[in-house]
């Protein structure tokens, strides 16, 4: 079956008649059960309850809806805020079928346990709940940090905790699988998480006593344990104590100690460990005669046939000045050169920097008075929206129409959140990398109220003020998190929560077989829906108003005493206290 606004027909014989039955199902619905019998007993059983959302008790989203399911539909005079409320919280009551729907007025607060009651509730024969009905829950902490990592997404909540999703190559989740995650998952045994870091395959995580944990893809000892095992959980970086920023390149890594002395391990093929070798590190090593650093980053890029990757680091200064090392190909170093340095060099002529980041071959630099400059590979107009693609090995001022940037973010495109809490974008505009050399690129203007933003690669993700996490651009392998594989041009919620919080998601799987003189409609379950009215009609334009309606179904539903020879068209609505799909 195709989506909702485009219909599918299916034609259908019908068994042991001369005649055609079609029926034309729209994809974004659906519902079903069976015709009643009319069996004549008296209801005496009380209603049972069958599902509630959310499924779990911990982890539930702040802002969702919470729902009960029974086992038969119940009566709406006996669905009052006494009966059914969550303590201490104003909300809104909605019922429909068999389900009742809470929901609150205002989000509820962070880490807080919560208790849902329902009691005193009827069916519609007046048989009485068996018993009172109790669901405590834990909400969830917000969300107060954000990293990207090629394909994958790493957030970090308030509450020290680590959360993942997107690609499961190597085990870089940390969820102790190598299963690929559509929405966020916990990584194993992490606590007291200060600061997060993402590489190519690869996951860095601080903690607030000061030592670094990491996990994934080890092949080039990038991972600082000594090994070059694959980890799918967190293993600790051996000997590194007193660390205060960590960041990860393709399969090097980085840590800046407290004393403002930077430290590196794994691949080293470019010199980005910056100890003035070539030979890859399983353990940390010093940066050599880098002193007083307070900000860290790296960057990579990998060959057209993408075959071998080269990295470069960069270093941020007390003093403001930046310092770079590592491969040099597209002048990322910024020192006026192609060459590239296993020790530090300082970028040319930047002074009063406040923040760096490093992006795909290139390097960029936020100064004091919220002015970014840029320095590298311009092919994808990265560096410089609207220049030729000519690459620059010397920083210089972006176009001036992103004045007053707060934060920076880079990987295939460029990231800039403004000081109003708005995004910028440029570069790599479109999640399939078909690209657009412009200031404004992809997500721009959509998103407000921002306070944080890093980059994947072709995907944005952006940290709101509310602690909740928002992502746009490709998605084949989940890492926007918000359930699906399906890229977006637009900002989509990350889904901390098995709780309802959205209308309910398109159906799939919608099918018809044809009976004597009836029609069986099945459908696969939509996310969020608690309830479904099957509709159907001779017209082919069915829909709530011209159709025939069935309330409260369940899937398998079959429509009985259908006229021979006449074709049937139907269409199935999905709903639950935030809305419903179309018909």
């Amino acid at each position: 079956m195709r989506s909702r606004i485009n219909r599918v027909c299916v034609w259908l014989l019908v068994m042991l008649l001369p005649m055609i039955i079609l029926s034309c199902s729209s994809g974004g619905g659906g519902g079903g059960g069976t015709t009643d019998t009319g069996t004549g007993t008296t209801d005496t059983a009380p209603p049972a309850l069958v599902s509630t959302t959310p499924t779990g008790t911990t982890n539930v989203s702040v802002n969702s809806l919470f729902c009960a399911t029974f086992s038969e539909k119940l009566e709406p005079l006996s669905l009052t805020s006494s009966n059914v409320h969550i303590a201490g919280v104003e909300a809104n009551l909605s019922s429909k079928c068999s389900s009742v729907c809470v929901d609150p007025t205002s989000d509820l607060s962070s880490n807080t346990t919560y208790t849902l009651t329902i009691n005193g509730v009827t069916d519609i024969a007046g048989n009485l709940l068996a018993s009172p009905y109790s669901f405590s829950f834990i909400t969830s902490s917000p969300v107060k940090a954000i990293a990207g990592g090629f394909n994958h997404t790493i957030a970090l909540k308030t509450d020290g905790t680590v959360w993942t999703w997107g690609s499961n190559e190597f085990g870089k989740l940390g969820d102790g699988t190598t299963t690929q995650r559509t929405t966020p998952v916990q990584v194993n045994g992490l606590t007291n998480v200060a600061a997060i870091a993402g590489g190519y395959s690869h996951t860095i995580a601080l903690k607030t006593d000061g030592t670094v944990w990491t996990w994934g893809n080890n092949n080039n000892g990038q991972l600082g344990d000594g090994t070059q095992t694959q980890r799918i959980a967190p293993v600790q970086v051996s000997g590194l104590t007193n660390v205060a920023a960590i960041a990860a390149g393709y399969s090097h890594s980085l840590a800046l100690k407290t004393d403002g002395t930077v430290w590196s391990w794994g691949n080293n093929n470019d010199g980005q460990l910056g100890d003035g070798t070539q030979t890859q590190s399983l353990s940390p090593v010093r940066v050599s005669g880098l002193t007083n650093v307070k900000a860290i980053a790296a960057g990579y890029y990998l060959t057209a046939d993408i075959m071998y990757q080269h990295s470069h680091s960069l270093a941020l200064k007390n003093d403001g000045t930046v310092w770079t090392w590592g491969d040099n190909a597209y002048g990322q170093l910024g020192d006026g050169t192609t060459t590239q340095s296993s020790t530090p060099v300082q970028a040319s002529g930047l002074t009063t920097i406040s923040a760096i980041a490093g992006g795909y071959g290139r390097s960029f630099a936020l100064k004091n008075n919220g002015t970014l400059w840029v320095w590298g590979d311009q092919r994808t107009g990265t560096v410089c929206a609207g220049c030729a693609p000519v690459d620059f090995t010397l920083p210089r001022q972006i176009q001036a129409d992103v004045p007053n940037i707060s934060a920076i973010a880079s990987s295939g495109h460029g990231v800039a959140l403004k000081i109003d809490g708005t995004v910028k974008t440029w570069g790599y505009q479109s999640f399939d990398g078909a690209g657009t050399i412009g200031i404004t690129g992809l997500g721009d203007g959509t998103i407000t109220n921002v306070s944080a933003v890093a980059a994947g690669n072709t995907y944005t993700i952006a940290l709101k003020n509310d602690g909740t996490v928002w992502t746009w651009g490709s998605n084949n392998y989940g890492q926007l998190g918000d359930g699906t594989t399906t890229s977006s041009d637009a900002p989509v919620k990350a889904i901390f929560s098995t709780a309802v919080s959205a209308a309910p998601a398109a159906l799939a799987g919608i099918t018809a077989t044809a009976g004597i003189s009836k029609m069986t409609v099945s459908w696969d379950t939509s996310t969020w829906a608690t309830s479904y009215d099957l509709y159907y009609s001779t017209s082919s334009a069915v829909n709530t108003t011209t159709g025939t309606k069935i309330e409260c179904v369940t899937s398998p539903y079959t429509i009985t005493n259908l006229t021979p020879g006449i074709p049937y068209y139907t269409c199935v609505v999905a709903s639950n206290g935030y809305g419903n799909t179309a018909c």
